[in-house]
């Protein structure tokens, strides 16, 4: 076992919590070997002695206080017969549900109810209103008065 392992392990050999015989023997053979990691424990079974020393008894009375019988209600054994369903505390979610499936039911008819519909024009498609002053200009008959073909002007064939 080298230093890393022991100090790992050192903690638990040190508060008594190391369980398993074989590494608790590893760990104290390492202490025996390597003086550095026995420092460290001696350090940590004094702050452990030093922290348990402190602990000590209660200055105040608590008769009156909450904790006591948050105590014994934690500590009492479970209800008989709280294992069936508690139908109180599944009412409100049941009448939320039926709420919420009668108002999508409602929105749902309401979508599909035909409204009156407006009357099609031939020329643009009712969908696309904007377009109607560009396009009308363009499916009229043709402007005849404009030239079809340009002439070059009399000052461009003087020079």
């Amino acid at each position: 076992m080298n230093c890393r392992q022991a100090r790992y392990e050192m903690a638990l050999l040190a508060g008594d919590d190391l369980a398993d015989e074989d590494r608790r023997r590893d760990v104290e053979r390492h202490l025996s070997m390597c003086p550095g990691c026995r420092r460290q424990h001696q350090r940590l079974c004094g702050v452990l002695g030093a922290v348990s020393a402190s602990d000590v008894p209660a200055t105040y009375v608590s008769a009156h206080s909450l904790w006591p019988s948050v105590r014994r209600r934690m500590n009492a054994p479970a209800r008989p017969g709280g294992q069936g369903v508690d139908w109180k505390s599944w009412t409100p979610f049941a009448a939320g549900v039926a709420a919420c499936a009668g108002v999508l039911m409602m929105a749902s008819v309401a979508l599909q109810t035909p409204g009156p519909q407006a009357p099609v024009s031939r020329q643009l498609s009712p969908l696309y209103p904007p377009l109607q002053p560009i396009v009308e200009p363009l499916m009229s008959e043709p402007d005849v008065t404009r030239p079809t073909s340009f002439r070059r002007s009399a000052l461009a064939e003087d020079r």
